[in-house]
């Protein structure tokens, strides 16, 4: 299988993503890219085991999508605790 690599966008993706802060403020329009970002921040501690993430949408379609999207990522992983 061929290894995939992610990365963030210049800019707004890479300066959250590289944040050592523990809150951080990411605004902007839909589609850019917050999302994602959520996603992938979430796996940071991911091998520590007690560490667990949350992530909180308004409505269960957007959690959905957001779902479809996280699964796309984590299942390489084989991280089997948020199935």
């Amino acid at each position: 299988m061929k290894a995939t690599e992610i990365r963030p966008f210049p800019g707004s993706q890479e300066d959250f993503l590289s944040s050592s802060a523990m809150e951080c403020f990411y605004g902007g329009e839909a589609g850019g890219g917050k999302s994602f970002c959520l996603v992938i921040d979430a796996l940071r501690y991911y091998q520590e085991p007690t560490y667990k993430a949350i992530i909180f949408r308004r409505s269960y379609p957007d959690l959905q999508h957001l779902i479809g999207e996280a699964m796309q990522i984590y299942k390489p992983l084989e991280y089997r605790d948020w199935e």
